[in-house]
């Protein structure tokens, strides 16, 4: 017997010796967060003389405390070394000393067998860092930060509504090829790196911009490594009708549009690209002579962002330049001021920085996520159901059944009695267990829906809870097209909540983006996330909002001055079959707002600071209106819209400014109105009015400080359109059916009832 272990051992051991696979980085770059899905690259080296068909897989917890092996199939050459992308959706409390496991299993062709190796990792043991998840992520694939460092968090308190990390030195290989993993990413910004990508990491960056993603390029001064205006090139679905010439541009001539000219700038010139775009761009950096130095468009419902100048020159950064407050405010369309930490430095010292210190509020997305997706009336009425189904069971089988069996001196018999209850009441427990008889509606759902008018289609980003009554394995499907995700969900307070005893194993095959799910079954609900893309055709949304097409949304200007924004004109009309309430209309106008004029030190010398009166101004004029409810079938005529002062975007927007005696945002529990704030907060985050970070030099006291900060919900920033003329409607539709479909085990679950956020883009042309 020892003999026959002993060769198992050995045998064992000897196949191990012929694999390593070990975990090279997480994350983008090897920067995570918790409570995104992150994407982790795995090596796999085989000494064995033949090929192999493994699996390797992530072994990751869910908030059930169950496990999923999210992995992939793949070919193990002898004598190489290869690499492959996994990714999972990370628990929202992860951290660096996190324990994972990382495991090669030989593969049958349908589902993986016995082990060849594994290895165990933290985030701590291959040098990751982890960012929080109130900060944003952005990417350079690059060598240079091209201005963007001042996006970095600085001491506090820091003067900006959201520092960002950034992640620099990136080349083509340091990108996932799937989607799902750019989770984190803010912005992917292609600096001074070549292009070299694999049609998989080229479908994943397409994949990800038309969910919502944006990618910035900086063209290089010489060279066309990215083949403009040609079909073969590097990512050229998203390039397509764009041409681009050689110009050289005095410096001075950057003016307002890198930076702002001082003592500092050269008297040379610089080699660029004009850049000539069909229709589906907007120029968003343009010389005072006309020419075009940068181009943007929406690429499905994300943004593609093209620049002529090669910002990672060494002469621009020699002279300051770009300066993040001027060039990358305009990229992004996000609305705030960017002082350095030698800015903020110098206005302390000259008294004019703001001594109070800033009332932090938070917009937790998961929790309030949780919050409206549980089925607490469900769960309450038959936990208590069960608490009285205990407590009979320990009456019966204790004091009633000694009772009895004592006045009757059978006291002998007690054994036989408590398994006789035991039975009886096991029996009741699985005749409740198997009964859906008190869950009416299985779906719970939070949905939001976008839709940009001109695109095909709409995108639902979306979170439920479901309800299988059943103990077992439930296969749980997202319909609809390929691509589409769908994942197992914690809500941030789930680390609270005991994990079931009887932990599972659950295989998710990353193969393809995953839509479906074998969700371990317990008479309980199970949590889920997905994204999206398609063409929603539940009666009940019917079209949602559609215009008039004799009367379409347009701008009509009384004369061509730019400084009128003249007014709106044509019709929408809500084709949903029901109400939408708490409307919110949005107007970004054509008329850019002037660079706002530098302060003055206490002396009267120039600063490098903008004015204290025109700090934190938005880069478009931007009007906002309020409408309770939205009645089906009903018409908003958009002249009845006026751009009054009281309509002006901070006028109109006074109420996502938290009370500080209250802190509305930062209670556990939210009604329904204050719920909804934080969705539309979720939605212009970028553009909310911003801290305020000065002082007069005069005044011995400061102004209250209000920041908000997120926590999550990155993706539901509409802040790309803010530098655009669009218009933005937003609304509610509650008590509303889940607007995609979802199956359980083949069968589509046709009830289902939860609250879905609509949003429609209306794009009204080119900026001025």
């Amino acid at each position: 017997m020892f003999s026959v272990f002993a060769l198992v051992t050995a045998c064992t051991l000897a196949v191990a010796d012929q694999y390593t696979v070990t975990a090279d980085s997480i994350g983008i770059g090897n920067k995570w967060c918790g409570g995104f899905v992150t994407p982790v690259r795995v090596s796999v080296r085989s000494t064995s003389v033949n090929a192999t068909q493994a699996w390797v897989q992530w072994e990751v917890p869910d908030a059930d405390g169950d496990t999923v092996f999210w992995g992939k199939p793949i070919t193990v050459t002898p004598g190489t070394t290869s690499s492959t992308w996994l990714y999972a959706p990370v628990q929202p409390w992860a951290d660096n000393s996190q324990p994972w496991t990382i495991r090669l299993r030989n593969w049958d062709g349908n589902k993986p067998t016995d082990e060849l190796t594994s290895t165990r990792f933290t985030a701590n043991s291959i040098n990751a860092s982890t960012f929080f998840n109130n900060q944003g992520l952005i990417a350079v694939v690059g060598t240079r930060r091209m201005g963007l460092e001042h996006y970095l968090p600085i001491s506090p308190p820091d003067p900006k509504q959201e520092a960002s990390i950034i992640v620099s030195g990136l080349t083509s290989k340091d990108l996932p090829d799937s989607w799902p993993s750019y989770d984190s990413l803010d912005a992917l910004v292609w600096a001074d790196s070549p292009p070299s990508l694999s049609i998989k990491q080229e479908t994943a960056i397409e994949n990800w911009i038309e969910r919502g993603g944006h990618l910035v390029i900086s063209l290089p001064t010489i060279g066309d490594p990215w083949s403009i205006g040609r079909e073969n090139g590097p990512l050229s679905n998203l390039l397509q009708g764009v041409n681009t010439s050689v110009v050289d541009i005095p410096i001075a001539q950057l003016d307002g549009v890198l930076g702002r000219k001082n003592s500092r700038w050269s008297l040379n010139s610089i080699t660029a690209r004009s850049l000539m775009a069909n229709s589906n761009y907007s120029p968003i950096l343009q010389l005072k002579n006309g020419t075009v130095i940068g181009i943007q468009k929406n690429f499905g419902f994300g943004t593609v962002t093209v620049i002529g100048i090669d910002l990672s020159s060494g002469l621009l950064s020699s002279i300051g330049l770009p300066e993040t407050h001027i060039l990358w405010r305009k990229v992004f369309a996000k609305r705030g001021d960017i002082p350095t930490q030698n800015i903020v430095s110098a206005l302390s010292e000259d008294d004019q920085l703001s001594s109070g210190t800033p009332t932090v509020t938070t917009v937790p997305l998961g929790e309030m996520v949780a919050q409206e997706i549980a089925m607490s009336s469900t769960a309450g009425g038959r936990l208590g159901t069960v608490f009285l189904l205990i407590v009979s069971f320990w009456v019966m089988s204790g004091p009633v059944s000694f009772f009895v069996l004592r006045n009757r001196k059978r006291l002998r018999w007690a054994w036989v009695i408590f398994a006789g209850v035991s039975a009886v009441f096991s029996l009741l427990a699985w005749v409740l267990a198997t009964t859906t008889s008190g869950v009416l509606t299985p779906i719970k759902h939070v949905s939001i829906i976008d839709h940009v008018y001109g695109e095909s289609g709409q995108r639902v980003i979306g979170w439920y809870s479901l309800f299988l009554p059943t103990y077992g394995r439930s296969r749980v499907s997202l319909e609809g097209e390929e691509g589409n995700l769908l994942l197992p969900w914690s809500s941030p307070d789930a680390l609270l909540t005991p994990p079931f005893v009887d932990n599972r194993e659950i295989i998710a095959n990353l193969s393809h983006v995953p839509s479906t799910f074998d969700q371990p079954s317990r008479a309980t609900t199970a949590n889920f996330a997905y994204e999206w893309i398609g063409g929603i055709d539940h009666s009940f949304y019917s079209s949602l909002i559609r215009i008039d097409p004799n009367d379409q949304p347009r701008n009509s200007k009384p004369s061509r001055r730019r400084n009128e924004v003249g007014a709106l004109q044509g019709k929408i009309i809500n084709h949903a079959t029901n109400p939408i309430h708490d409307v919110t209309i949005i107007w970004v106008t054509d008329v850019a707002q002037p660079l706002p004029p530098l302060g003055k030190y206490q002396d009267t010398r120039e600063a490098p600071w903008n004015a204290l009166s025109h700090s934190g101004s938005t880069l478009q004029k931007t009007y906002s209106w309020r409408l309770a409810h939205w009645d089906d079938g009903d018409v908003i005529n958009l002249t009845t819209l006026e751009p009054a002062r009281v309509a002006e975007f901070d006028a109109a927007n006074q109420r996502y400014e938290p009370d500080n005696s209250v802190g509305f945002l930062g209670r556990r529990r939210t009604d329904k109105i204050n719920w909804r704030k934080e969705l539309e907060i979720l939605s212009i985050y970028s553009n909310l009015k911003p801290p305020i970070y000065m002082k007069s030099a005069k005044s011995k006291q400061s102004d209250p400080q209000f920041k908000i900060s997120r926590k999550g919900g990155h993706e539901l920033d509409l802040a790309q359109w803010f530098g655009r003329p669009c218009i933005i409607v937003m609304g509610f539709i509650p008590n509303s059916p889940i607007p995609v479909k979802i199956s359980v085990d083949g069968e589509e679950i046709t009830e289902s009832t939860g609250e879905t956020f609509v949003r429609w883009v209306y794009p009204l042309g080119d900026s001025k």
